[in-house]
């Protein structure tokens, strides 16, 4: 996920390409060394995922502090346990009425 936010950053931006042709640039120009080039852009690289990185672990706190504030929601299997249950107390209780109720004959059932 880290890696997501990263490239659509910089994708957003355009802020790495735009660098490393920047930095080609100065050293077609001889204003920079090739060596000095790549370091500069791993500098730039490291220092990009260090903010990116803390980034990830604010959005991560906030989406957990915002979770954390919502209120119980049931899911499904919590739904189907609890149907699981009222069934089995509706069955129990016309075994229960049946066995305490006296039988009532409906005329012409007989």
């Amino acid at each position: 996920m880290r890696n997501v936010i990263r490239l659509a950053l910089f994708a957003g931006t355009g802020l790495y390409e735009k660098l490393r042709e920047e930095v080609d640039e100065l050293v077609k120009l001889g204003e920079l060394k090739r060596q000095e080039g790549q370091m500069l852009l791993e500098t730039i690289d490291e220092d990009e995922r260090s903010r990116t990185k803390e980034l990830q672990e604010k959005i991560e706190r906030a989406v957990r502090q915002a979770v954390e504030r919502l209120p119980p929601v049931a899911i499904r299997r919590d739904i189907a346990a609890i149907e699981d249950q009222l069934q089995a107390m509706s069955t129990r209780l016309d075994v229960l009425e049946a066995a305490v109720l006296p039988k009532t004959s409906v005329p012409g059932t007989q």
